[in-house]
């Protein structure tokens, strides 16, 4: 059985439920899909405009059993679909301001697609500990409140896919993999914040959220299209209820520069400026962008009650040096048990 139902309902824009991206797992299990034919079918589903219900089908057929291994308390993952405006590493500088304030946070990621320095380069780069394993998840967020994954929280499927394409590389279909992404990775968290970029349709992702069981997912976009709350330019918080907050520029952490300055730095300097996000030498709009985010985790981690209580909260912590002395420790902490 060939995938001709699943690439022409793709083509056509039309529902690939559950069932048909199912039966080409099973089919990749067995070695009977072709690289050409995988290829074929990744490139319809990165077609702008696929339709809902076939993001929902593919996520489904995807989905592995729950794991019972938990995080301390109330636990949070941060994770962004990219592919807007291209931006620093600021999903991993805000997940250390917040496990650096008191939340339990698990930083989940890829390598980048749109970018030069995913957040998997990232903390390569830095040395940060890997975990391997939702136990490593555990020590880790016991020991540091911060946990960040490798590839084995997402589907075997996606490495098969991967293999099975080569030399033609998943960079190819990055727009459809990040966008489905974010809601295949299995960790054991109580929320998640996902970032979605203009790339993308948020009633879309609503729908995703949906489809994830165990964990409440809260969306965020900003107007100018980067995939995080942006201190320079008005932001969407999407409860998991549906509730809708608008953030305005200023209101709650001000940055005086504009999107510039929340550019990539040389891929050299990145884990530098990460350094210098952290710790409050960066850039007033970088550091308030940070603010912010950080402040979204602490309180989908229980740790604040208002969001306004949560930005001082964050704020404090850069000013303190608290948030630059965990990024050290975590790079020590690696060094010392030659990860």
């Amino acid at each position: 059985m060939s995938s001709q139902e699943l690439l022409g309902r793709l083509i056509r824009q039309e529902p690939a439920e559950q069932p048909l991206w199912a039966a080409l797992w099973r089919r990749l299990d067995r070695d009977e899909v072709s690289p050409t034919e995988l290829a074929a079918v990744l490139t319809a589903a990165s077609l702008p405009g696929v339709d809902g219900a076939t993001l929902v089908g593919f996520v489904r057929s995807l989905q592995a059993p729950a794991d019972r291994t938990t995080v301390p308390g109330e636990s949070v993952n941060i994770v962004g679909t990219g592919g807007g405006p291209r931006t620093f590493n600021v999903s991993t500088a805000s997940a250390l301001v917040a496990a650096a304030a008191g939340a339990h946070v698990v930083k989940t990621g890829s390598r980048g697609y749109s970018s030069a320095v995913g957040a998997t380069e990232i903390v390569e780069r830095a040395g940060f500990p890997v975990a391997k394993s939702n136990d490593d998840i555990r020590v880790h967020t016991q020991a540091h409140r911060i946990a960040f994954t490798g590839h084995q929280v997402y589907p075997a499927q996606l490495v098969r896919i991967a293999r099975r394409i080569v030399p033609l590389g998943m960079r190819s279909f990055g727009a459809f993999l990040n966008q489905v992404g974010p809601f295949l990775a299995d960790v054991p968290v109580t929320a998640q914040l996902t970032g979605v970029s203009a790339s993308f349709r948020m009633s879309q992702m609503s729908r995703l959220v949906q489809v994830v069981p165990g964990r409440e997912i809260t969306l965020v976009s900003s107007q100018c299209g980067i995939d995080e709350l942006v201190s320079c330019s008005r932001s969407l918080v999407v409860h998991p209820d549906g509730e809708v907050r608008v953030i305005e520029p200023g209101e709650f952490a001000t940055g005086d520069g504009g999107l510039a300055d929340l550019a990539p730095v040389d891929p050299e300097r990145a884990v530098e400026h990460l350094a210098e996000v952290v710790d409050g030498r960066a850039c007033r709009t970088a550091t308030a962008t940070v603010v912010l985010n950080a402040a979204l985790l602490l309180q989908l981690a229980g740790c604040n009650n208002s969001f306004r209580d949560a930005v001082d909260t964050a704020q404090d912590t850069i000013a303190s040096g608290l948030a630059s002395s965990l990024m050290e420790t975590l790079a020590a902490r690696t060094v010392a048990s030659g990860v």
